[in-house]
This record gives structure tokens, C-alpha cells and sequence, in this order.
């Protein structure tokens, strides 16, 4: 199962004012498989780090927000969690927050060739972002960018 994009921009447009309201961050949706069942992946996020605590609020919201709203109409399993450390970065905000990271973008060469490029981030535009690379500062365009995630040296 996928999500349309009408009804992801609806769950969009439900869930970020309840969350909101509670000081989080809807970092990310996504339905994914897991064990022959659709899981609707929550991710929330806030400027100190989520809890357990902060998981279980926001799934006792949404789950009774979700229940009356009846925005997905197939089976499901709510799961509500953190981005974790090496979050995907997708909103602006995601890169302001992030300059100078160490980041791993996932991109498409010249060649169409997919390829895994790991530099510090230096700089975010609309269209591009430069990284930092031990072979210098590279600007790689969104249209040829696959995934971006923070890499922590761990």
C-alpha cells in the first residue's frame, strides 16, 4: 500500500496542528510493510530530542484524531517514533538546523549512476546544496538527489 498524495497532504494538513500544539514537529509520514500488515510511520521531532514519554502522547493524539477523522481507508498500524540520528533532511528547516553536519547524500552522477557522497554540509539553496568532501566542496542539485541524512562519526 502507498499513500496518495492527496491523502498524505491530508494527514499532513490533520496531524501538524495537534502536534503543534504539543511543541513537536511532524518530521516525516510514510506507510511502510511489516510482517504482512501496513504500518502508518509517524515521525515527530523537537529542538531538544523526543522521549518514550512524548511518542505516547502524540500517538494517543493522533490515533483519536485519526479514528474520527477517517483519513486512510485501509488497515493500518499506528506507530509514532523519533527520526533517529541519521534523520532524513527534507524542509528547509531541516537544513538550517543541520549546517555544518556531517551529512551522506544519496545522488545520481553525470552518468545517471547512483552514488553515496559523505562531506559536511556548507551551504543550502532552493535548487542545491554544497557539502565539504575530503576532496573539496561539492554542489550537488536536488534533481539529482536521491536521499539526504545526517551521518554522525560514531
Amino acid at each position: 500500500m502507498t499513500l496518495s498524495e492527496a491523502t498524505l497532504n491530508k494527514l499532513i494538513e490533520t496531524l501538524e496542528p495537534i502536534l503543534t500544539a504539543l511543541n513537536y514537529e511532524l518530521a516525516d509520514i510514510r506507510i511502510r510493510k511489516e510482517n504482512e500488515q501496513n504500518v502508518l510511520d509517524v515521525k515527530i521531532d523537537k529542538v531538544d530530542g523526543i522521549t518514550i514519554d512524548d511518542c505516547a502522547l502524540a500517538s494517543r493524539k493522533i490515533s483519536l484524531v485519526l479514528d474520527v477523522e477517517d483519513i486512510i481507508n485501509f488497515p493500518y498500524t499506528l506507530q509514532v517514533g523519533s527520526p533517529g540520528i541519521f534523520r532524513e533532511l527534507k524542509k528547509e528547516k531541516d537544513f538550517v538546523r543541520n549546517m555544518s553536519k556531517r551529512i551522506k547524500v544519496h545522488h545520481y552522477t553525470s552518468k545517471k549512476q547512483n552514488k553515496k557522497t559523505i562531506g559536511f554540509l556548507t551551504a543550502y539553496e532552493s535548487s542545491a546544496i554544497i557539502i565539504k568532501t575530503d576532496q573539496g566542496n561539492m554542489t550537488l542539485n536536488f534533481d539529482d538527489i536521491k536521499k539526504i541524512q545526517l551521518f554522525p562519526d560514531i
